[in-house]
């Protein structure tokens, strides 16, 4: 059900209104009517929000970390916290940078082996220069090696790396691409590689020690922002009078804690007024359900919520929430598996998650009932697994009351087996003088022929074919469009009035006209033209 709010409005002097807020904020029933614009005129507000986000960023971040207990130790402000682990990721995002930039030079150098560039800067200033070249193995030429002094230094994945010396002013027309290379050593590579891999491990180990130490720290500090940013919000939406003065404030209160706001108004000699809810007013919305429907409200929630000139229609639909979830999904096995699940897993999680998994038992069971209506378990049809008549099950119809001259039209099926229910009701068909007789014994037919399984002799002639299964589909979908136009009429009847309801009743009628009309004709209480005409008159 939607609880009932009234609108309060409140005038107070400027001196005590910070008194004031505080102290509605401990009675905590309040839900404050805000400006439209209140959120966009503050700086102090979106500093407040961008605090609250990073804090839920880095306390997400953090809490990802393998850390099995929280550490005590020395507390902190959660935004210091926020700092230092601003910092940190920062350095290790330069350090990230800086490896990939260095790895990337390794690769460059590898092919090349260990050499020094002092070296080359020598032979440099004597005048000889040492060219870099690189090209695919299939292109190179080995007469390049008698026109010009090259070596090869190495052969990797069909690529050929070469040097060529010579004087600085020679020319070297050699069809391969030139390499520049970073101006450093393999050794000293692989060092600052080592070095700056070293102080990320390092890193890693101090966000672990920082999720032990302060995660308590900085979910505290969040709590207290929002709570600053709900308190500034209410400042924001203040409507100040007779200059500045006057401080004049409206909000919604449940009437079911309505008493607590008056005792502390009582108490404070607060000016207010109260009214009820208009048509028109916009009235944040509080549901109050039984334990089995509170259960189903987040899936009301996915939808839209009611308003408050609404019923709630969370309590009259659970069940067939449930219900229509078991039928579709409708396989025994998987129930089980759901139930073993959310038993399982309901004592191990966080108290605001139970109430999901006490969801997911209640689905299960209607899973695992539908499973054994339709009779399928993991997929398996437990229907069609076998049916074979014997001398036992002539015994059974004799005493279920089958008269004598049809179970002897049956008797020569005895030692035949079938795998499929409807190959064997298709025997029995065919061998009964009368198939119309088969739909008044079909369920002793079914009882009596064992399974290949014997547990499911006590329950298997109780399951429901495909076509029974989409008649049940049908009866379930018509209940449920006759029971949402009922709700519908009495929320038009409860908050209009019932004159607005006379067309609601018409649609009721044609409705369930049409339903009594169906099922007197199909149990052939009436014959079909009736049916017709009992239709038209409803």
């Amino acid at each position: 059900m939607i609880v009932p709010m009234k609108k309060y409005s409140f005038l107070v002097y400027h001196k005590e209104y910070l008194d004031f807020l505080e102290g509605l904020r401990e009675v905590g029933v309040l839900h404050v009517i805000e400006k439209a614009s209140g959120e966009i005129e503050d700086e102090n507000l979106r500093l407040n929000y961008q605090q609250i986000n990073e804090l839920k960023n880095a306390i997400r971040f953090l809490a990802k970390r393998e850390v099995e207990t929280q550490v005590k130790g020395k507390s902190k402000d959660g935004l210091e916290v926020l700092e230092d682990l601003k910092k940190l990721q920062a350095d290790q995002e330069d350090y990230q940078h800086k490896l990939t930039q260095l790895k990337k030079e390794r690769s460059l150098l590898e092919p090349w082996g260990e050499f020094s560039w002092r070296t080359l800067e020598k032979l440099d200033n004597a005048g000889y220069r040492i060219r870099f070249y690189i090209c695919p193995s299939r292109d190179y030429n080995p007469e390049w090696e008698t026109l010009f002094s090259l070596f090869l230094i190495n052969d990797i994945a069909g690529q050929k790396y070469f040097i060529v010396a010579g004087k600085k002013d020679e020319t070297v027309e050699i069809d391969a691409e030139s390499v520049h290379l970073p101006k450093t050593s393999l050794s000293v590579l692989n060092k600052d590689i080592a070095d700056i891999e070293s102080i990320l491990v390092k890193t890693e180990g101090y966000y672990d020690k920082m999720a032990a130490l302060s995660l308590t720290d900085m979910r505290r500090t969040q709590e207290r922002l929002l709570s600053e940013l709900k308190f500034n919000k209410v400042l924001l939406s203040t409507h100040k009078e007779a200059e500045d003065k006057v401080m004049f404030l409206e909000g919604w209160v449940p009437v079911d804690t309505e008493t607590k706001l008056l005792d502390f108004l009582n108490r404070e000699n607060i000016y207010y007024e109260s009214s009820e809810a208009s048509e028109e007013d916009k009235v944040p919305i509080k549901l109050k359900n039984s334990r089995f429907a509170r259960l189903f409200e987040p899936i009301g929630r996915l939808y839209m919520l009611p308003t408050h000139k609404e019923l709630d229609l969370t309590p009259f639909f659970a069940p067939f929430f449930m219900l229509f979830f078991g039928f579709c999904l409708g396989d025994a096995g998987y129930g089980l598996f759901i139930l073993a699940v959310s038993l399982l897993m309901r004592k191990r999680v966080k108290p605001n998650l139970r109430p999901f998994l006490d969801l997911g038992i209640y689905l299960s069971l209607a899973t695992i009932l539908f499973g054994f209506i339709s009779g399928t378990f993991f997929g398996i049809n437990l229907i069609d697994t076998g049916y074979m008549l014997t001398a036992g099950s002539i015994a059974e119809m004799q005493n279920s009351g089958i008269p004598s001259n049809i179970i002897e039209t049956v008797r020569p099926l005895i030692g035949i087996e079938y795998t499929e229910q409807a190959a064997y009701l298709k025997a029995i068909t065919e061998v009964l003088p009368d198939p119309s007789v088969l739909a008044d014994y079909k369920s002793v037919f079914l009882k009596v022929a064992p399974s290949n399984y014997n547990f499911l002799n006590l329950f298997r002639y109780r399951m429901l074919d495909t076509n029974n299964m989409m008649y049940l589909s049908l009866v379930l979908g018509y209940i449920q469009i006759v029971f949402g136009m009922f709700i519908k009429t009495m929320n038009i009847i409860i908050f209009k009035g019932l004159k607005y309801a006379f067309s609601m009743f018409g649609w009721l009628l044609i409705v369930l006209g049409g339903g009594i009309a169906y099922m007197l004709k199909f149990f052939g209480i009436i014959q079909p033209d009736l049916g017709i005409s009992f239709y038209i008159v409803f």
